[in-house]
């Protein structure tokens, strides 16, 4: 029962892995936008996307599947 128990957990925690680092994210968006990425405390928001901030414009990087988006600017 204990082997079982540790294979499920380390399954769970292996699986719990997202496919990208905040680094990496970083980088994506450097490469595709052409713009630098700006270093910040603020990296990981509460539903476990990763805020990219730039001089111009704030992403929002899904580490699951790679995909990101411009968080609009409120005036």
């Amino acid at each position: 029962l204990y082997s079982i128990a540790v294979i499920i957990i380390g399954i769970l925690i292996f699986t719990s892995i997202p496919n990208y680092s905040y680094k990496e994210a970083a980088k994506m968006i450097e490469y595709s936008t052409g713009e630098k990425t700006i270093n910040t405390q603020d990296s990981k928001t509460s539903i476990g996307y990763y805020y990219i901030y730039t001089v111009n414009e704030t992403y929002l990087f899904d580490p699951w599947s790679g995909e990101f988006a411009v968080i609009p600017k409120i005036n």
